[in-house]
């Protein structure tokens, strides 16, 4: 069983995705883009799940342009767990990827969308006396 975190960090990154997509290439060609990676095989809703398989159909189709589009989208992820984006374009960005994941899991990190509606300081009194 996948952990919270891996989960919302999965969602988060297809989030990232749908937003960078949709500011970089319009309404009618991010549909366009969602109508090849479901021909493809990967339906809108497991992109950040399947997010390799993801780059790799985008660079097929896109060419080395669908790297552009990545780094936006790393840089977003980056934004979202309040982490410094200290990468280049010309860097690895799927060691990046993975480079964050390792950080949400291991420091437990909530992605901004997620901090709306929650109350910290139930969270510390719920931890505190459960100690």
């Amino acid at each position: 069983m996948r952990s919270p975190l891996v989960t919302d960090f999965h969602e988060t990154l297809g989030s990232c995705f749908a937003s960078t997509l949709k500011d970089m290439l319009g309404s009618a060609v991010c549909e366009s883009v969602y109508g090849l990676l479901e021909r493809s095989g990967i339906p809108r809703g497991e992109i950040g799940n399947r997010f390799d398989d993801t780059v790799a159909v985008l660079t097929k189709i896109l060419g080395t342009s669908s790297r552009v589009l990545v780094h936006r989208t790393l840089v977003e992820m980056f934004r979202q767990y309040s982490q410094r984006a200290d990468f280049s374009y010309q860097d690895s960005l799927r060691d990046r990827l993975i480079v964050l994941k390792e950080a949400v899991v291991a420091n437990h990190l909530i992605p901004k969308g997620l901090h709306d509606g929650i109350d910290f300081d139930i969270v510390e009194k719920t931890r505190l006396t459960s100690s």
